[in-house]
């Protein structure tokens, strides 16, 4: 028999199982998508859906037969109902007579008990009876009975009576779950597996449908694992039965949670590491929301081939929460080479907890951001941000790595490439122990005090630099640029620009000006320039690093595109268009991108554009350019990415200026969701994206839900800045707005309080009129809300100055009047509202005098001196006016 034969057959009984449990209205449909269009094989497994059929018409035509073929009573069973129906076994709900209890009976389905069928159910009992763990459903008993046909054939049929469990496939439960929460369920499994493991079973079909998860009445859940019937015994003590479920050219499992030594049907290669890949791969399952392959469109031959050959997609490309140690704890899993897996399920599970406990998994080896990144959760008092060292992996690796597949490219510069791996591994050394050992190493709260922040490991360890590579001016240089990005991640700008520029000298008297590590230090300065308004600075140091790119190096695109970016970005700020318009597309043309950090970023340069484009009002330009980045996020990047995010928040914005409102509102809903999933809930981000839906609520009438959007936006920005801030301004008076426009203008009061101290908190000089209106508009509601239709009066101007004078919580949050730096600016402007009340009223003047008084003695403790010397000065200059005129 041909090998092809054989490889038909696999795939007929392969298909008929899977088919034959499910309603025969819904077979047509699945056989369309198993079979793949091959009429032959079709054909085959409808003839034998054919003889099932008839089997079972045979038997249960009447209610004889069918009593004849599941008697109501088995032994020592009782049966209740029937719970399940698969292609090959039935499963009823019974109760045992001795000891009293509910059970779930197994039995082979009428017609085909034949002697494999017969065999695996004898295995299945073999293997559970070894087994007795929490995590493994229990076998109580294995049985048969004899059944007889009209006419007198009869048929032995085996039954297994189990826990009755009550619950659901793993991913039907998991799926409310968070993240953290899945991943202890698998260790659990994990645990299960490993007991079976060290008895000498290998499971060979771990899938969530053989996985059920009980909830007790507390919420504790607990996985259950079922279905021993293709597993494998290892050991010479393993009964015969055992070797009987792999025969010649027979594959046993589900393909897609199948291991490549599997699906090559390798008997003697299956090991504990093929339960290991079907556990990576239900885990992968439970995180992403799909399976590491796409099997579903592929026929039986493409599937299995696609198993053993191709890469499924990083579990971070599909959930970005997932990046980092879980997605290489589940690529170490699903490892094709079953070397590269872990040796057991133990294993597995230890890594998964370590992980859970922010302790370095063992998946990986520890690299030196690796461990500090690590050594900052643990260690929250002494790294205020573990941001800070998670950026530190892109400096490092193009500060201090050396890829020597370049040098073998040439064969003639092998000999110095192998010495220069050799340097930068000493100098990967080096830094490593400056890093960890001389840095966080010393940064200890037993030593140091529990107060120390990261800003003052990092500035100590800045301030070591000179001296600890003293003698090696071009690796102080890198790691100097090491240090930058670590203060841009705790937000030290002015620390990052100085280490920064610094070490761009330190490379270039080294002679690396043209090297990777310094175009890089040169651009990060550009992109923090560009951030910190220094448009001039940052828009030289972009054409500085492209001038010294070298156009036929192998980074020169990743360059080139980086640094038109930035440039484009600099000269968009500077209102210069045309020329950002030129440089952001030069950066798309040399944009080469096969990454997903790759493809973000390209995006942003096509966000970037369309900024431009709307800047200059060019709105015909940029719906074109939107889709075709929207085309991009939907092709190469998860539909959570921040860059896709902002590419729909764009779209959702356009639409609403083109009062496209119906079309807008589930839009800008779906990003609220988007975003809550990527980030938290709440993040800055979701405030900025609740404030856009409550304005498109707003506009088609939905009071009540822009009210709802635009409050929970106020209260997550409370939370991130303080009351002086512009989001907290804007998002306060919107939402005071809102109210009022529902009808209710007392409720709309503290928000509208809040609006105003924001603007008091942030004027300058000019911006009195502004300031005195906004005044008299609180002024006017209060009054209304004390008494409907009466004007203000003083005693209103004067409960209001004083709650601002004693209640503002950044003041007071600063030390009061005469200790915070926004005291002067708040005092000023309630002097010139104050004056602006009843200008002739000496009661109001007096106010103001006392306020601006006040204002001058708080200019001690202020920070925009300059500005509020001006305000204040403004405000004496107009109250002696005022006062000169009335005289």
């Amino acid at each position: 028999m041909s090998d092809d034969h054989n490889s038909d057959l696999d795939q007929v009984e392969r298909i008929f199982h899977e088919v034959a449990g499910v309603p025969a209205e819904q077979r047509p449909a699945l056989l369309d998508s198993l079979c793949a269009g091959d009429s032959l094989i079709r054909e085959e497994v409808e003839q034998l859906l054919g003889c099932l059929e008839r089997a079972a018409d045979r038997l249960d035509t009447s209610p004889v037969a069918e009593a004849v073929v599941i008697p109501m009573t088995l032994g020592n069973y009782r049966i209740l109902r029937q719970i399940g129906r698969g292609g090959m076994g039935e499963v009823y709900e019974a109760e045992q007579a001795n000891p009293r209890r509910l059970v779930a009976l197994k039995v082979i389905r009428a017609g085909l008990a034949g002697p494999k069928a017969v065999r695996r159910f004898e295995q299945e009992a073999t293997v559970l009876g070894q087994l007795k763990h929490p995590g493994i459903a229990q076998i109580f008993e294995s049985g048969s009975f004899t059944l007889t046909f009209p006419g007198g054939p009869t048929e032995r049929r085996p039954y297994l009576a189990m826990e009755l469990l009550r619950g659901q496939p793993l991913d039907l439960a998991a799926r409310t779950l968070d993240a953290k929460a899945k991943l202890s369920l698998v260790t659990d499994i994990a645990d299960a597996v490993h007991h079976a493991h060290q008895r000498g079973v290998i499971h060979r079909d771990l899938k969530p449908a053989n996985i059920i998860v009980e909830t007790s009445d507390t919420g504790i859940l607990t996985p259950k694992i079922l279905d021993f019937g293709i597993a494998r015994l290892t050991g010479s003590d393993a009964p015969a039965a055992a070797t009987l479920v792999t025969e010649a050219g027979q594959i046993m499992g589900t393909l897609g949670f199948m291991s490549p030594e599997q699906v090559r049907n390798e008997p003697h290669e299956i090991d504990v590491r093929t339960d290991i890949y079907a556990l990576g791969a239900t885990l992968y399952l439970l995180l992403a929301g799909r399976m590491p392959l796409d099997l579903g469109s592929k026929s039986a031959f493409d599937a299995a081939k696609a198993v053993i050959e191709e890469d499924p997609p990083r579990l971070g490309q599909l959930a970005p929460a997932c990046r980092g140690d879980v997605e290489t704890i589940v690529a170490k899993a699903i490892h094709k080479d079953k070397e590269q897996r872990y040796a057991s399920a133990a294993e597995f599970a230890a890594d998964i907890r370590r992980y859970l406990s922010d302790e370095p998994i063992a998946a990986r080896p520890p690299s030196a951001s690796y461990v500090l990144r690590k050594f900052a959760s643990r260690n929250k008092l002494i790294v205020a941000s573990a941001a800070a060292i998670l950026l530190m992996l892109a400096g490092s690796s193009v500060a201090l790595s050396v890829m020597y597949s370049k040098a073998e490219r040439d064969r003639q510069a092998a000999v110095n490439a192998r010495a220069k791996a050799q340097e930068e591994t000493r100098n990967l050394n080096e830094t490593v122990s400056f890093l960890i050992d001389d840095t966080f190493g010393e940064a200890n709260p037993s030593r140091k005090g529990p107060s120390l922040k990261v800003v003052d490991v990092l500035q100590d360890a800045a301030a070591k630099l000179d001296h600890r590579f003293e003698t090696n001016p071009r690796l102080r240089g890198h790691v100097r640029a090491i240090m930058g990005t670590l203060f841009n991640a705790t937000a030290q700008f002015d620390l990052e620009q100085a280490q920064l520029t610094k070490a761009i000298e330190e490379l270039d008297s080294a002679g690396a000006s043209s090297e990777s590590i310094t175009i890089g230090a040169i651009l990060q300065l550009a992109n923090t320039t560009n951030l910190d308004g220094q448009l001039d600075k940052s828009e030289r140091l972009c054409r500085d690093a492209i001038a010294r790119c070298d156009p036929a190096s192998e980074d020169a695109a990743e360059i080139l595109t980086a640094a038109r970016s930035v440039l484009g970005e600099s000269l968009q700020k500077q209102g210069r268009h045309e020329e950002a318009q030129r440089e952001l597309r030069g950066a798309l043309l040399t944009a080469r991108p096969t990454t997903p950090k790759q493809w973000d970023n390209t995006i942003a340069i096509r966000l970037s554009l369309v900024a431009s484009l709307s800047a200059q009002g060019r709105v015909q330009e940029i719906d074109p350019l939107l889709q075709e980045t929207l085309a991009v996020c939907r092709a190469h990047m998860p539909e959570d990415a921040p860059s896709t995010i902002a590419t729909l928040h764009w779209i959702s914005n356009r639409l609403l200026q083109q009062d496209k409102f119906a079309e807008a509102d589930p839009m800008a809903l779906d990003i609220v969701a988007r975003i809550e999933r990527c980030y938290s809930s709440d993040h800055p981000n979701v405030a900025f994206a609740c404030m856009s839906a409550a304005t498109i609520k707003s506009k088609i009438g939905d009071l009540a839900s822009a009210v709802s959007l635009s409050t929970r936006s106020f209260d997550i920005l409370r939370k991130h800045f303080d009351e002086g801030d512009f989001n907290i301004e804007k998002s306060a008076g919107t939402v005071a707005a809102l109210i009022e426009d529902s009808g209710d203008v007392a409720r709309s009061l503290p928000y509208y309080a809040i609006f105003l101290r924001a603007r008091l908190l942030a004027a300058r000089a000019d911006e009195r009129a502004g300031v005195v209106d906004r005044t008299m508009q609180y002024l006017m509601r209060a009054a209304h809300v004390r008494q409907k239709g009466s004007p203000p009066t003083i005693e209103d101007l004067l409960a209001w100055v004083e709650e601002c004078r004693l209640h503002t919580p950044l003041i007071v949050k600063e030390g009061g009047l005469t200790r915070s730096p926004h005291a002067a600016r708040l005092l000023a402007n309630l002097a010139v509202s104050a004056a602006a009340f009843k200008p002739q009223d000496e009661h109001a003047m007096s106010i103001a005098r006392s306020l601006a008084a006040e204002a001058r003695a708080a200019l001690q403790a202020s920070e925009r001196i300059e500005e509020d010397t001006a305000l204040v000065s403004s405000v004496e200059q107009e109250l002696a006016k005022n006062q000169t005129g009335r005289q």
